[in-house]
């Protein structure tokens, strides 16, 4: 199969950039991702606040690789998307949508912002994922364990 063609790539030097960018992030910061943005989206409660405080430091220290490359470049590789920004920014929707706000865009991320505004205006990616949205304010865990909490606290029927 020919991947130089299209969203890997234009030629076998772009087709790794891609590849490199993909793992980078995979290999990585996935984890600290999760870590540090689901529970404020209601799930992996159980980590604690350290542990995701913890995951989000190690994620902002990776993520000033990103920032120093999208402070010259639109994108990830060459000058148009390819399938390394989409997904990227794939995993990084739920972040921007729910719990990045612009304070915290504005004083950590404003490059990877920027590159994230940039490609979620584009039709293939607003098909997709609807009207672009950013987090205007952000989820906290707290709403989910207050509910978890009272729920386990409710008096049963007799």
């Amino acid at each position: 199969m020919d991947k130089s063609r299209g969203l890997y790539g234009r030629d076998v030097v772009e087709e790794a950039q891609v590849d490199q960018w993909i793992d980078w992030f995979a290999t990585n910061y996935e984890k600290d991702f999760y870590l540090a943005v689901s529970p404020h989206t209601g799930r992996n409660l159980q980590v604690t606040k350290e542990e995701q405080k913890e995951a989000l430091e190690r994620l902002l220290t990776g993520f000033k690789v990103l920032e120093s490359h999208l402070r010259l470049n639109t994108t990830l590789v060459g000058n148009r998307i390819t399938i390394a920004d989409i997904s990227i920014a794939v995993m990084l929707n739920i972040a921007f949508r729910f719990v990045w706000d612009e304070k915290f865009r504005n004083k950590n991320i404003p490059n990877i912002t920027r590159w994230y505004e940039y490609l979620i205006n584009q039709e293939p990616f607003k098909k997709v994922y609807g009207k672009p949205v950013l987090c205007k304010k952000a989820l906290d865990r707290s709403l989910f364990e207050d509910k978890t909490v009272k729920k386990e606290e409710a008096p049963k029927k007799k």
